[in-house]
């Protein structure tokens, strides 16, 4: 059997760019020097951190490629010094920065133990002198809490230990101060009946209206022996109120809840796999979910708010929500490594709002994108494979697995698994010696082609990859002698050319080799002498080959041979 004649090496170059922390590939071409002057040129004419070319290289019979960086010029990342302790943010630099939405949540996280003995939120905490007071008087706790935040924020403030510390405690402090002052003035009203709209207009003419507010809630809530019992009063509350002063509090109440997975989970129920969970979490940011039995009905009202662009912390918190479980390493479906890399490009168009705008913003676009990186390593691919030995078999495997690949890198990746796979000596010969029919194969080999075509890889790689399945089919048509089995098997030269058209215009030849060779047989068939006089003799016949003839031209107008 013939095979076609392959070098023991292939090699090209690939340019890649970093920029805004990322990189990206910009181009690939199989000639050296054009790639570096590409790269110098990239890095003099655009705003550009870095550039390098990768030479790429894979053997035939080996099915993992290599690449090698030989030319970089740009600013190389460092990994920098590891502190001991990962950065506690927000670095904050007064004492109104400690209710921010972000230093609530690190406060959940420090202070998690005792709140969840005492029944409290973080809103609570800063709102009550009780509170307060009872964490400063406990000492070590919040003296633990503050050191660990100090020894983490040091090197991003340049400051020592010792002042960081004291700058921590100064908020405390304050904060403390200033919630005894009011307390003692007495000039914290009280939630009449729970009414929040007869407290909205009490401090209507207050400046400080939005404290006076929180700390008016922490008060009410006080009588209330656990947080799940304040989690339902939100929820009661946000159904019965419009006013965009009470929902703007309540907004603060619902973000610190559902920045704790157990309340997202009463609020949206359990979904099958993590991925279905981070899908339905994108669409309840969005304000899109469809409501499902399993759903808390306050779910409906908050989707609502959500939509209406209501709740602005809230959909921080949830976008917060998504971004830390896209950067933690839980597979979207457990154990099984092919589900899980679908759910990337599902995740990525379902965020995607309009252009250059996602939800959770480019952070969550640059995390989505390398946990993607993290599952086309090759022990994870081998994974994916299995037991996948025939040629097309694991073809298609890769091109589906592409399918739920996300970004230029990470797409390159699978082109070059995919490309020793397909110029193997062995898989060809695996290909040519496979017990089943040739045209059927052929078919397969199409159907693969408009894969790799669909699968967004970069012009070069999708050319490869449609060439080496081009070159394939062809190679089996001429190994197997299809086109001269078409003449052996038909009645006559008519039903052959019509058989060969019909092919054609099926749509199952690769193209544009195997098309262009099967079209030149066609042409050559329909044009002969012979043809002519069998189709004369057709149409001598007349009603009888009504038909034929139907079918014949339609095939005629359909591949547009004449």
């Amino acid at each position: 059997m013939p095979e076609r004649l392959l070098s023991d090496q292939q090699v090209h170059f690939e340019v890649h760019v970093r920029q805004s922390g990322s990189w990206t590939v910009q181009k690939v071409g199989e000639d050296k020097t054009s790639s570096v002057e590409t790269a110098k040129q990239l890095k003099t004419n655009r705003n550009v951190d870095a550039v390098k070319v990768l030479q790429v290289s894979f053997d035939s019979s080996d099915p993992v490629f290599h690449d090698k960086e030989i030319y970089f010029d740009g600013d190389r990342e460092q990994a920098g010094k590891k502190n001991d302790v990962d950065l506690i943010e927000p670095v904050c630099k007064k004492l109104d920065d400690i209710y921010r939405p972000e230093a609530r949540r690190a406060i959940w996280s420090l202070l998690q133990k005792p709140m969840q003995g005492w029944q409290i939120t973080p809103l609570e905490l800063l709102h009550h002198q009780g509170h307060l007071q009872r964490l400063n008087d406990t000492g070590q706790i919040l003296q633990g809490a503050v050191q660990r935040v100090a020894i983490s924020q040091v090197q991003k403030t340049g400051q020592k230990v010792n002042d960081r510390v004291l700058d921590l405690y100064s908020f405390a402090n304050e904060a403390l101060g200033e919630l005894k002052k009011l307390t003692i003035e007495d000039n914290i009203p009280d939630i009449e009946d729970g009414n929040l709209i007869r407290l909205s207009k009490k401090l209507k003419e207050d400046p400080n209206w939005r404290r006076t507010f929180m700390m008016a809630l922490a008060r009410f809530f006080h009588s209330y022996k656990t947080v799940d019992d304040k989690f339902k009063k939100v929820l009661e509350w946000l159904g019965l109120y419009d006013d965009p002063r009470v929902l703007e509090i309540l907004d603060r109440y619902l973000a610190d809840f559902l920045s704790q997975s157990q309340y997202l989970q009463t609020i949206l129920g359990e979904e099958e796999n993590l991925g279905d969970a981070m899908l339905g979490l994108v669409d309840f940011i969005r304000g899109s979910r469809k409501f499902t039995p399993d759903m808390h009905k306050g779910a409906i009202r908050i989707n609502a708010l959500l939509r209406d662009q209501f709740l602005p912390e809230t959909r921080a918190a949830l976008s917060h929500r998504f971004l830390e479980t896209l950067c933690g390493n839980k597979s979207f479906v457990a154990n099984n490594p092919f589900k899980s890399i679908q759910y990337h490009s599902r995740l990525l168009a379902r965020m995607h709002i309009a252009d250059g705008e996602h939800v959770g913003g480019e952070e969550a676009v640059e995390a989505l994108k390398d946990r993607c990186e993290r599952m086309t390593g090759p022990t994870t691919i081998a994974t994916i494979l299995g037991n996948e030995n025939y040629t097309l078999d694991r073809a298609e495997k890769l091109l589906k697995v592409s399918e739920g690949v996300i970004g230029g890198v990470n797409k390159r990746t699978i082109a070059n698994y995919l490309l020793p796979v397909l110029d193997s000596s062995h898989n060809i010969k695996l290909v040519m010696e496979a017990p089943v029919s040739p045209l059927a194969t052929v078919a397969r080999l199409r159907n693969l082609q408009i894969q790799a075509i669909k699968s967004g890889f970069q012009i070069y790689y999708e050319e490869k990859i449609t060439t080496a399945l081009d070159d394939l089919a062809v190679d089996l048509i001429n190994n197997k002698e299809i086109l001269q089995s078409f003449s052996r098997n038909a009645k006559d030269n008519t039903q052959l050319g019509l058989n060969l058209l019909q092919l054609i215009a099926s749509d199952k030849l690769t193209q544009p080799a195997c098309e262009k060779l099967v079209r030149q047989y066609a042409r050559k068939t329909i044009a002969s002498n012979q043809f002519m006089e069998a189709l004369e003799e057709k149409a001598k016949q007349g009603a009888a080959q009504v038909e034929f003839f139907k079918s014949f031209y339609a095939a005629l107008e359909k591949t547009g041979i004449r």
